[in-house]
This record gives structure tokens, C-alpha cells and sequence, in this order.
């Protein structure tokens, strides 16, 4: 049909200019952040552009997510403006036959979306924690200053160095778990050849998290610890192939749910679209879509955030699916009865 291939043509033109846009401001922000780690020294600036490329993989599955759903809903908007709607209604083609092309056209994108969610953004989050851990979880005499202060990727150990460029003074690590806090203090360290780190001249504390255990405190004369790897690192389920991921860990439950809700969002976002579309280019004023279209995607995307924390605590797999749909389907048709005045 007709309208169905000028439709997807139409799709096909706003996606492709709103998703380069979605991507330069994605790539601002995240270059904004990066920066601001290396003007805290906990980054060399030679790494900004391989931390930006991974994160844009991480994130890519968002932003194509927002860029069909925008697309879609603009592409409607703009045959209202060009007042074709009105000769497709007149043939007896309503709204509801623009749904089929735009799932059509959303096809191959929802295919990308659930291959960069699954397989892409988390090999990203793999090699940005392997980096980082290459980069900060190294004591190099060269990079470490007196006073600085320093996060191995995970959170496992920070460390407080005092001294000079030569050797570590006054060392101070500190590691948590669920059961404890551990802290070293040492007068000295020293990075051995194996990867250990030795301590000199200090005192171990373990300070249970439970007010009946007995806190435990150790001088030594020398303590080798061992940062923990990158591979172990990049164990926590956000990078973690979607086949080590187990159901019955809430953690990785989470985390299936999250990867699955994706591809589903954009299957969504193109089913609403051609209502919505229609629904906020109705009367005098004009680019509401243009409102509407971050707004319901950012409620999507914090009710997603929101599901995925609300299952490690124990909600329904079914409800952490169909919360986000449902809040935003609500709020686009509120906001489709908006006067237009």
C-alpha cells in the first residue's frame, strides 16, 4: 500500500536525523564525565576516547530506543502538518493502519536493540572495567602524587598515599563486604613483580557490620595483598554474558528482565507511537511530540531503573515488565487530553 511505504519512508527520515543528535549529546555527556575524571587525576587523558566509545556501546540500545520511538512519533506528527492524515482519513484509513508499517520499520532496530543489550553493551562494560582496572589498580610511582586518593574499579580497596614519586608512605586501604569492614593501615607499600602488593610496619582491622561480634585488630611486620583482577571485577551481572546469568539469582534476574525490557521497549514505543502522534498533533499547537517524546521516554527509562532495583528486592519478573508500559501509556494519554490552548 501506498501510505504504508510512504510511512516507513517517513520513519526512516525522522529516526535518521534524531538518532545522530541522540548520540552527539549522549557522547557530550559522557565526555563530560570522563573529563571531570581526569581533572581528578583518576584517569590519564590519553583514555577519554576509549572510555566514550564503550560508553556509547553501553548505551546504544537507549538511545536507539529513543530515536525509533521519537522518529515514529514525529513522522506522524509531520503528515498531520503536511495535512496528509486528512486524505488517508478520507479513504477510510485511519490511525491504526499506520501501526503495522511502523512495527515493520522498527523490526530490524528492535533485532539491533536486543543484540547490542545482550551481547554488545555488556562486552562494554567487560573491557571499560578491564581498562580501568589496567589503569588505577596499578600503584605506579610515576602516576601517584602525595595526598592522592585513588578507587580500584568495583569499590574493593581505596587507597591514601602519602611519600613521594619514589616510594608509598602511610598507606591506607579500606574493603567492605556484607558481613565486615577491613582496613590496613601500613607505613609502607611495595608493588611486587607477581602483582602482590606488600606492606610493611602496620595493623589490620576487621570491624564486624553486627554489634555482638568482636572486632578484630592484627599488627604485622609485612602483609601481601592482591588487587583483585579485572576478570573478577567484571563478574557483577550489568557485564556478565547472558549466559552465565542464572534465574535463580535475584541479581542476575534483574539483570535478564533489564536486557529483555529493552527490545520490548522499543516494540512498545512503536505500537503507541502512531496514537500518540496523532493524539498531540491535533489541534493549534504544534511539535508537542517533540515534548512528549523524552518525556514519556525518560518515565519509561526510570521505571525500568526502578524495576530492575525493586526485583534484587523481591518484585514479580511480570510486574518489573509491564510497570513501565503501563505508567507511560497512562501519561501519553493524559497528556493526549491536554487542551491545546
Amino acid at each position: 500500500m501506498i501510505y504504508r511505504r510512504a510511512h516507513i519512508a517517513d520513519c526512516a527520515r525522522q529516526t535518521g536525523a534524531i538518532f545522530p543528535a541522540a548520540l552527539i549529546v549522549g557522547g557530550l555527556i559522557f565526555l563530560s564525565r570522563l573529563l571531570a575524571e581526569t581533572v581528578a587525576d583518576a584517569l590519564p587523558v590519553s583514555s577519554v576516547w576509549q572510555f566514550l566509545a564503550l560508553a556509547l556501546i553501553k548505551y546504544m540500545p537507549q538511545l536507539l530506543v529513543f530515536s525509533l520511538f521519537a522518529g515514529v512519533l514525529l513522522a506522524i506528527e509531520k503528515a498531520f502538518q503536511r495535512r496528509e492524515m486528512l486524505a488517508w482519513f478520507a479513504t477510510g484509513i485511519g490511525l491504526r493502519h499506520f501501526i503495522l508499517p511502523g512495527v515493520l520499520f522498527a523490526l530490524p532496530i528492535i533485532v539491533a536493540i536486543a543484540l547490542l543489550s545482550c551481547i554488545l553493551s555488556p562486552w562494554s562494560v567487560r573491557a571499560a572495567d578491564s581498562l580501568r582496572a589496567q589503569l588505577t589498580s596499578n600503584l605506579d610511582p610515576g602516576r601517584i602524587r602525595p595526598g592522592e586518593f585513588g578507587v580500584v574499579p568495583g569499590g574493593e580497596y581505596t587507597y591514601f598515599v602519602g611519600g613521594d614519586e619514589q616510594q608509598f608512605l602511610d598507606v591506607f586501604i579500606a574493603g567492605e563486604d556484607e558481613n565486615a569492614r577491613e582496613i590496613i593501615a601500613a607505613r609502607a607499600a611495595v608493588r611486587e613483580e607477581d602483582g602482590f602488593i606488600s606492606l610493611a610496619d602496620g595493623t589490620f582491622y576487621r570491624l564486624p557490620n553486627r554489634e555482638e561480634d568482636a572486632p578484630e585488630i592484627v599488627a604485622f611486620s609485612r602483609m601481601d595483598i592482591y588487587p583483585p583482577s579485572p576478570e573478577e571485577l567484571a563478574a557483577r551481572p550489568r557485564g556478565a554474558a547472558f549466559s552465565d546469568l542464572r534465574w535463580e539469582d535475584p541479581r542476575a534476574r534483574a539483570e535478564i528482565i533489564w536486557r529483555i525490557n529493552l527490545p520490548l521497549a522499543a516494540l512498545f514505543f512503536a505500537l503507541i507511537a502512531p496514537m500518540a502522534g496523532g493524539a498531540f498533533a491535533r489541534g493549534r499547537r504544534r511539535g508537542r511530540g517533540l515534548i512528549a517524546a523524552p518525556l514519556l521516554f525518560v518515565i519509561h527509562l526510570n521505571l525500568m531503573y526502578f524495576a530492575k532495583d525493586q526485583m534484587e528486592a523481591g518484585m514479580h519478573y511480570a510486574l518489573a515488565i509491564l510497570i513501565a508500559p503501563a505508567a507511560v501509556f497512562l501519561t501519553a494519554l493524559v497528556l493526549s487530553k491536554a487542551p491545546n490552548r
